[in-house]
């Protein structure tokens, strides 16, 4: 039997960040998660880790995940972003669906009138398993690159314009509130 759990951040990150590795190694979809950004994804505006992320262990170890889903909602927003994986292993054995249908009933219960979810279309897994579920496209995403020994000319920004990375912003301007 598995065990669906809420999310326990001090002993499901170092494990959360196993399964989104194997995921990757088996999926090559571009989806690089590291410890900082899973800290940081918990202290998200709209996020509850403890009501809005479940995680599932694997039935014989439960020190592994096989599979996690979480709600993204931001107050006054009318849309809910899911993320669902499951452990390449374990998919097609009802996992995925179920962890799918917790975060739509999630989003439901915090007002959500629509729910979004990121796939590659051009994946066979994420894009069939959101169809198979009513998801359709209403957005695209291109991700262009270029080699770093570019020569790139610096930017003539106006007058009291400037860039800086993330990094260098503080939560206010990382995540603005809209009223």
């Amino acid at each position: 039997m598995l065990t669906h759990r809420a999310f326990a951040p001090d002993a499901d990150i170092p494990r959360l960040l196993v399964l989104l590795a194997e995921v990757e190694a088996a999926d090559h979809v571009g989806d690089e998660t590291n410890e900082e950004e899973l800290h940081r994804m918990i202290t998200w505006p709209g996020h509850d880790p403890a009501r809005d992320h479940v995680v599932v262990e694997q039935p014989d170890n439960p020190d592994r995940l096989i599979g996690h889903a979480l709600l993204w909602k931001l107050a006054g927003d009318t849309d809910g972003d899911i993320v669902v994986a499951v452990h390449p292993a374990w998919r097609r054995r009802g996992i995925g669906s179920r962890r799918l249908m917790w975060a739509i009933a999630r989003a439901g219960e915090v007002g959500a009138g629509n729910v979004c979810a990121y796939a590659d279309e051009r994946h066979p897994t994420g894009g069939a398993f959101l169809h198979a579920h009513g998801f359709v496209p209403v957005a695209a995403y291109t991700m262009l690159e270029a080699p770093a020994r570019l020569d790139w000319p610096s930017p003539a920004w106006p007058d009291g314009f400037s860039a800086r990375t993330c990094a260098e912003l503080d939560e206010a301007e990382r995540f603005p509130v809209m009223l």
